[in-house]
């Protein structure tokens, strides 16, 4: 059953905790990456019942279910205090007639009409030694949990971080040549629109002259009148930045429209000065185009496959669970599934899950063998792989009959911190570009066989003798 008191629904007691303090609260997340979505030690996510416990130490994410792992970091590391997040639907909407699915396609005729869900964050803190909820609006605590609400988690800034990857700096932005004789700055003390209408969202500053215009009409749901690519064509201006997403460390969403194609700027700080731009005073608001690519890429997946009138069925439990494709990533499936489908494999790292995450003292994310442990138990346990209620999806040729039967999927495991792990420092494995399976086959082996080798734990261990 579910604890009532991970619910929240007994009231704040009326207590000081002695816990709060700064011994046991970071004064900052500087230079620190945040786990919010995801127990760094398991599957479970910010959007399961119970949620995700970030600890207010050392941002480690991890579960408050049976498993119970953030009570086990908490004891371990003396982290007591943790902030709960649970994401729930926001404003979730009556669900509409089905559109018949005729091809595997998203955002074409006959193929799916995908719109992302969106999520409300539920908060609390909560500290585990005392046994007790605390006031989340206490200054100590306040301004640490509203970074933490802002900021990317580990995986979205890994993901990001590999999208981005794929970012050149064009000739246009290095060779940019801006007009600053009678250039009046941008009045950063009042709400900017558009100086072709009167829309303040969706803006994009041309780096040239400082022009302000609108997006696209329509374009990924922003919303515009176009203005900004207007002013390119009459001028000729090239690059154009996306205000809202200026960071302080100089980053930004910039496009080249005499590339069409998004583009880097190396010296986007010296670039934003003349236009009254400060980057180090910069916040950022608006979701980068990369961002919004990403989402659109990564939120859709099928779980039922359609092809030809031919159902593929999905099984369930124990050693049957799938690994979701997290953008091009089929060639990591395809190894660990057949990796764990040898016994040996499956002995060496699911048989000792439990005893390594138990005594494991190291960063769960940073540690090999707490993120095989981690994976093994996805994988074997069958724990990710119980039926899930799909909604219906129709599909050429479906009978009444058909419309009329329950349709089911699993959640499968999406192995986004291993992946990070595995491929860091890699130029090619550390990308959300396909890669050869056979490649990164050969490099997991050479990461085993070393993390192995230099075990204090566990000593060498050979698991599967072969040769390539």
């Amino acid at each position: 059953g579910i604890n009532a008191e991970y619910m929240g629904i007994f009231n704040i007691k009326d207590m000081t905790c002695p816990h709060m303090t700064s011994a046991y609260i970071a004064s900052s997340m500087a230079g620190k990456m945040v786990y919010k979505d995801e127990c760094t030690k398991c599957f479970a996510t910010d959007k399961d019942e119970l949620g995700i416990d970030v600890c207010l130490k050392c941002f480690n994410g991890a579960c408050c279910t049976k498993l119970a792992h953030s009570e086990l970091h908490a004891s371990k590391h003396s982290h007591p205090i943790v902030l709960n997040i649970r994401s729930i639907v926001k404003n979730p909407e009556v669900s509409k007639e089905p559109v018949v699915v005729s091809k595997v396609a998203v955002g074409k005729e006959g193929g799916i009409d995908f719109q992302a869900e969106e999520y409300e964050s539920i908060t609390r803190v909560h500290c585990y030694a005392c046994k007790v909820d605390l006031d989340k609006t206490n200054p100590i605590v306040k301004s640490l949990i509203e970074s933490i609400l802002l900021s990317h988690s580990a995986i979205e800034a890994s993901k990001i971080e590999e999208w981005e990857h794929e970012f050149k700096e064009c000739q246009h932005t290095s060779k940019l040549v801006q007009i600053t004789e009678g250039l009046k700055p941008l009045d950063t003390t009042t709400l900017a629109h558009c100086n072709d209408c009167e829309l303040s969202s969706n803006l994009w500053l041309c780096l040239t002259c400082g022009h302000l215009g609108c997006g696209r009409e329509g374009y990924q749901n922003t919303g515009g009148h176009s203005h900004a690519i207007k002013h390119n064509q009459t001028t000729g201006h090239p690059v154009v930045v996306k205000m809202g997403t200026i960071t302080p460390e100089g980053k930004a969403s910039l496009y080249c429209y005499a590339c069409d194609n998004d583009t880097l700027d190396s010296r986007l700080s010296a670039h934003l000065l003349p236009l009254g731009i400060n980057v180090k005073t910069q916040v950022k608001t608006e979701k980068s185009m990369a961002e919004l690519e990403l989402a659109l890429n990564l939120a859709f997946s099928l779980s039922q496959v359609y092809e030809q009138n031919l159902k593929f069925v999905p099984l369930y439990g124990p050693s049957c669970t799938g690994i979701e494709n997290i953008g091009n990533t089929c060639y990591i499936a395809v190894v660990l599934q057949l990796l764990f489908s040898f016994p040996e494999f499956v002995t060496r790292y699911y048989d000792t899950t439990m005893k390594h995450l138990m005594e494991c003292s190291r960063a769960p994310a940073d540690c090999f063998h707490c993120q095989m442990a981690k994976l093994a138990y996805g994988l074997c346990s069958g724990e990710y792989s119980k039926p899930k209620k799909h909604k219906i999806i129709l599909y050429e040729g479906i009978t009444e009959e058909e419309k009329k039967k329950e349709h089911f999927y699993q959640e499968g495991i999406r192995p986004r911190m291993f992946k990070t792990f595995i491929g860091k420092g890699h130029p090619d494995f550390s990308t959300s570009q396909q890669q050869d399976s056979l490649l990164y086959f050969a490099y997991l082996l050479d990461k085993i066989e070393k993390a192995e080798k230099n075990s204090q734990c566990w000593g060498s261990y050979t698991i599967i003798p072969f040769q390539i």
